[in-house]
């Protein structure tokens, strides 16, 4: 037998020359197809593992993946990060490094049928399909720690690929595959504004506004990767979870269609709910990207006080209590508002014009320097100033929708509810004009924010007396105001809030209830006007060490004798660092600090009075 063998293929000839030679030929044949298979073997193995072929149907189970580092990497895109994972082998046989049938890592598809091509590949790779080979032989039993290096696509996008053990000569090894994904995420910022705390009574809605700022050098594809605010570590539902929210987890949706760019603002308002039982409350919100994971530096606390359930205590009259006027606010254009209950709208000369139902929106502008155009339930009526709207019953709150104000520490809030008659006044010869409240001396100082809620309740009471004796002389006089037709305003002369103060401070309340009427009367305030002798009370925050004497800060007719009840008195308990240069601070009558203290010291709210108030008595006026 002659064995021929070329580049390509293995020829075998035989040539029979005689029955001698038999024997020996059907040694060649055996031989020869030995080699060839051997040869062939050889081949085959070598190229099942060096070229992305399919692979052979699989064997029974011999692997077994028993750790993996993360099977889920958020990264930079183009990061490189090393990758961990440990396989055992359960089988009979080992697994080599090289030869004829080593075991290496190879990309695969889902169903493991075959190599693709990877997106993670890095450079460290020796082939697009392997990422890496075993460092050392594996026995049965054995387990190897196989790592490798990947790098995060360019583009922006959650990706996941899979990857198996395959072994030359058998393919891809049964229980040996595992799945990667990598989460492309840019280097964003963006940055939340929100109120610090909140309060809110238990049981009750509220709405939060929160304000966001791209403040990164890239811009977010929101199309793409909607953005959505989170609460909580989305694995437990929130606490703060209302009916409106997406789900328990999602207060709400950014309304976003196209890219935010850098420097852009944006917000989002939701609605929660505050848990039924009282106490503090912390919850932590960010924004969360679809399929992408949340933007970290987008995340913020909400700090929530949730009160126990209060009502405002009902308004009364007491005989002799006078009626106080209230500048609200002035302007020259439209107010809106509306009320719980009906209001009678009545023109100068006390006739009623029109009744109001109850959550009408009623709107109100100046025509000229004469007269107001009013607009509710499709209907216009024009009055001459004043237009007074006066609530049929005493309970009746009205909302002024189109005024703001929010107290700094909770700028959600707006203390835009009040009691009483509101009547909107022009100042002569202009068409600006005055929103006036006209109400009930106790129920305008259950809205005074002169004070803490969460102060000594002597201190409550002495502050009670000193404010309504303040405004009960403003009353008596009605000079200060006296052009724009009001007694006391709201901001410059006392700090008042309104209706919702009631609701957010029953210290306060209670403390007017308990000194209902006490004012702070003096022999020389007495005069026609002023039979009882009720006093200006004036009062700051706190002294240097001394409070000052009425005529030493203002004018005075005579200042050898008037206003003999604000005299310079020692305050060492009312010092203050910034005394002389906080705004308003007269440092005339009662020290804010120093009644404190006092109070806190064991003090009667009449010795704190008294000891400020030179020559003072306390007298229930009504």
């Amino acid at each position: 037998m002659k064995i021929q063998i070329s580049k390509s293929k293995f020829q075998i000839n035989t040539n029979f020359q005689n029955s001698k030679n038999q024997k020996k030929s059907s040694k060649f044949r055996k031989l020869g197809f030995w080699l060839l298979f051997g040869v062939w073997c050889l081949v085959f193995g070598a190229l099942l593992l060096s070229c992305p072929a399919n692979a052979l149907a699989a064997k029974p189970l011999e692997t077994q993946v028993i750790s993996q580092g993360s099977s889920v990497l958020r990264l930079k895109p183009g990061q490189s990060f090393t990758v961990s994972v440990k396989i055992k082998n359960i089988g009979t046989t080992a697994w080599q490094t090289s030869g004829s049938f080593f075991t290496a890592l190879n990309t695969a598809d889902e169903k493991s049928q075959k190599t693709v091509k990877s997106k993670f590949q890095h450079k460290s790779w020796k082939k697009w399909w392997r990422p890496a080979g075993l460092s050392k032989s594996v026995k049965p039993g054995e387990t190897a720690n196989i790592k490798f290096a990947i790098t995060a696509p360019k583009e922006i996008g959650r990706y996941t690929e899979y990857f198996s053990l395959a072994k030359a000569g058998h393919g891809f090894i049964d229980g040996g595959n595992f799945s990667l994904t990598i989460i492309s995420f840019p280097q964003i910022t963006i940055k939340s504004t929100v109120p610090e705390s909140l309060e809110i009574e238990q049981g009750k809605a509220k709405t939060v506004s929160v304000q966001f700022e791209n403040t990164s050098k890239i811009s977010w594809d929101a199309q793409k990767f909607p953005l959505a605010l989170s609460a909580g570590d989305l694995k437990s539902l929130s606490s703060f979870a209302d009916s409106s929210w997406t789900d328990n987890k999602t207060p709400c949706r950014i309304a976003s269609k196209s890219k935010i760019k850098p420097k852009q603002k944006f917000s989002c308002s939701f609605i929660f709910k505050a848990p039924d039982t009282p106490g503090s409350y912390r919850e932590t919100f960010f924004l969360n990207a679809e399929n992408m994971g949340s933007i970290g530096t987008s995340r913020f606390p909400l700090n929530l006080s949730v009160l126990p359930k209060t009502e405002a205590a009902a308004p009364r009259f007491v005989a002799g209590e006078p009626l106080i006027r209230v500048g609200l606010f002035s302007k020259n254009k439209e107010t809106q508002f509306r009320a719980n209950d009906i209001l009678d709208l009545i023109d100068s000369t006390g006739k009623v014009i029109l009744a109001v139902k109850p959550s009408s929106l009623i709107s109100v502008a100046p025509i000229d320097t004469a007269s107001f155009s009013v607009l509710t339930e499709n209907q216009t009526i024009n009055i001459s100033s004043p237009a007074r709207f006066v609530p049929r019953n005493q309970t009746t709150i009205t909302e002024i929708t189109t005024f703001e104000r929010h107290p700094a520490w909770n700028t959600t809030l707006n203390d835009n509810l009040f009691r009483g008659t509101i009547e909107f006044r022009l100042l002569p010869d202009s068409t600006t004009y005055w929103a006036i409240e006209e109400v009930a001396l106790e129920e305008y100082l259950r809205g005074i924010a002169e004070v803490s809620d969460r102060d000594n309740p002597i201190y409550l009471k002495t502050m009670m007396i000193a404010a309504r004796t303040y405004a009960a002389f403003l009353n008596i006089y009605k000079t200060k105001h006296k052009t724009e037709g009001y007694d006391i305003n709201m901001t410059t002369d006392q700090v008042y809030r309104g209706y919702n103060l009631e609701l957010r401070a029953p210290n306060t309340t209670k403390a007017v209830l308990e000194t209902e009427g006490q004012v702070l009367i003096h022999p020389y305030a007495v005069d026609e006007k002023n039979p009882q002798g009720v006093i200006i009370a004036s009062y700051s925050s706190g002294t240097d060490g001394k409070t000052r004497r009425w005529c030493k800060v203002w004018k005075c007719a005579d200042p050898e004798k008037d206003y003999p009840w604000a005299m310079a008195t020692d305050d060492p308990l009312g010092i203050i660092s910034n005394a002389l240069t906080l705004s308003g601070n007269h440092m005339v009558g009662l020290s804010g600090k120093g009644a404190r203290a006092m109070a806190e010291l064991g003090k009667t709210f009449e010795e704190i009075l008294k000891y400020y108030y030179t020559g003072v008595e306390i007298k229930k006026l009504y």
